[in-house]
């Protein structure tokens, strides 16, 4: 499939041209394709390969974005330490409001969101599991 987008000019392949990814040789030397011949998958983060621990010893902490319902969008730290910004004497807060929200902007309640939390987590957990050859939750 590679080679075909590859060959083809695809975007995908445009995208990897600009990142020194050209040669599917180059690709499989950075680390980045998973799995057995025949069934490999390729690994695609936001962030590079030696930030990808931190971030994800960051979400499988239950004191930042673990929670027992999945992922959470906003990390507890601001539960104790909520952003606070001022700007010409407006000022806006971030802080943790699990489950409910104080202000009316986020429609109170998140209905269904632990089935969508439990997905990603799910999610989360096979990759990184994939990347490092370890379990997610130890």
């Amino acid at each position: 499939m590679l080679d075909s987008s590859l060959r083809l000019g695809k975007q995908f392949a445009d995208f990897l041209h600009r990142e020194g990814l050209g040669d599917p040789e180059k690709i499989a030397a950075s680390g980045l394709m998973r799995g057995q011949p025949g069934g490999q998958r390729m690994l695609l983060t936001l962030v590079n390969l030696e930030h990808l621990p931190k971030l994800a010893a960051m979400l499988f902490d239950e004191s930042e974005f673990l929670s027992p319902y999945g992922l959470r969008a906003l990390s507890a730290y601001h539960r104790d330490h909520p952003y606070v910004l001022d700007v010409e004497g407006q000022t806006s807060t971030i802080d943790y409001e699990p489950a409910e929200s104080t202000t009316a902007m986020f429609g109170g309640t998140r209905t269904g969101a632990g089935r969508c939390g439990s997905r990603s987590t799910t999610c989360w957990s096979t990759c990184w599991s994939g990347t490092t050859g370890s379990s997610a939750t130890t």
